[in-house]
């Protein structure tokens, strides 16, 4: 096991290591169900736990959706690193993420992971001074999405980290690859008080298709609220989705607004479940429908698995495609691996309860996806 070190940045790299990893990696990514390339995935070694109730946005993103049980135990724990403040939820928690990075790379996944243990203490205290949370270093996915080959790094309620993190692989990366472009949505306002802090576009609130279409989700909790400005959104807020479609019409990509209900979950990226082009999970069972609206005209002749709400809690739709064939599912969420199997498809199960217990979160919020084949 790796001994956590937290340092400093060098002149030369910020974090040893990471950019080595990834040598001969493209950005190249038309759709969320084409092969995986390579990936970064999260570690379990800089889990400081946020307090939910401290940042109002943080509030709204968790309210409605998030267990009791979950909210006391970031409260005791905020801002503490897991692994003093629960040593056996720690040793947990490397235990998933390890068989995360394991699946990948038995399917031929090229993942870049820090796994030195090493990461700079100024990323760490990056936004204490705001009375921001410290770095979390399981999610991955919070650096950002790519759609065909541009980059578009997009921040959470609170500005980005995981970009940052891995600033030396994106640096090699774009070295790599000379018709990568990177786009970056515009920071947010740095305040623990203010409900939204537009425009803001969340990495989990992408859905990207075939054919250059990507909706971008936004959360309510009610129907009526989606015309009502002044009611919360759990995550994804329509300034920033317009900001966001200017940005991308000139590379040809068509953005579609897509409203669910956020006593669901806070992120789309946990209720749209990606199986193979042509089949997707959407969860059920819940207080009313998922999508408001229903299903976008664009996916009226997609097959949908409902999946059960038991097969939700445990995340089951926070899934990634591996190959035409193959998904990575949470292994408790045996009822969506069933209907994935009936349909000729192979679920890959992967351990991963405990940090979804402890962070509301699943597979696919620890992956970044950074190239999949071409179709």
């Amino acid at each position: 096991m790796a001994t956590v070190t937290n340092t400093v940045s060098t002149a030369e790299e910020y974090v040893p290591g990471i950019r080595e990893q990834a040598k001969g990696i493209k950005i190249n990514s038309e759709s969320l169900f084409r092969p995986l390339k390579a990936c970064i995935t999260g570690t379990p070694d800089q889990i400081y736990l946020p307090d939910p109730d401290r940042i109002v946005a943080m509030g709204n993103l968790l309210k409605g959706n998030s267990d009791e049980n979950l909210l006391n135990y970031l409260r005791k724990h905020a801002d503490k690193n897991l692994k003093d403040a629960d040593p056996e939820m720690y040793e947990k928690c490397r235990a998933d993420s390890d068989a995360l990075a394991k699946a990948y790379r038995d399917h031929g996944v090229k993942v870049i992971r820090n796994e030195s243990g090493i990461v700079p203490e100024e990323l760490i205290e990056w936004q204490t001074g705001w009375g921001g949370p410290k770095y979390l270093s399981l999610f991955a996915s919070g650096a950002g999405e790519v759609l065909g080959n541009i980059f578009v790094n997009t921040h959470e309620i609170f500005p980005n980290f995981t970009e940052l993190a891995h600033r030396d692989a994106f640096r090699e990366i774009f070295k790599n690859d000379p018709d990568a472009v990177w786009l970056t949505m515009p920071q947010l306002y740095p305040s623990s008080v203010h409900p939204t802090c537009w425009p803001y576009t969340s990495p989990a609130d992408f859905r990207v298709f075939p054919d250059k279409l990507c909706f971008i989700c936004i959360g309510v909790a009610e129907e009526s609220h989606i015309h009502d400005r002044s009611q919360p959104r759990s995550s994804g807020e329509e300034e920033g989705f317009e900001i966001l479609r200017r940005m991308l019409k000139p590379y040809g990509w068509r953005l579609v607004p897509l409203y669910f209900n956020s006593k669901y979950t806070y992120h789309i990226d946990c209720g749209i479940g990606p199986v193979a082009e042509g089949v997707i999970g959407i969860p059920t069972g819940g207080p009313g429908p998922f999508l408001w609206q229903g299903l976008p005209d664009e996916l009226k002749d997609w097959e949908v698995i409902d999946v059960p709400w038991e097969d939700h809690k445990e995340l089951a739709c926070n899934c990634v495609v591996v190959d035409e064939k193959k998904v990575v599912i949470p292994e408790k969420a045996v009822n969506f691996a069933e209907e994935i199997a009936k349909r000729g498809y192979e679920p890959v199960p992967v351990p991963y309860h405990n940090i979804t217990e402890m962070t509301g979160s699943g597979i696919q919020c620890s992956t970044m996806i950074l190239e999949r084949e071409d179709s």
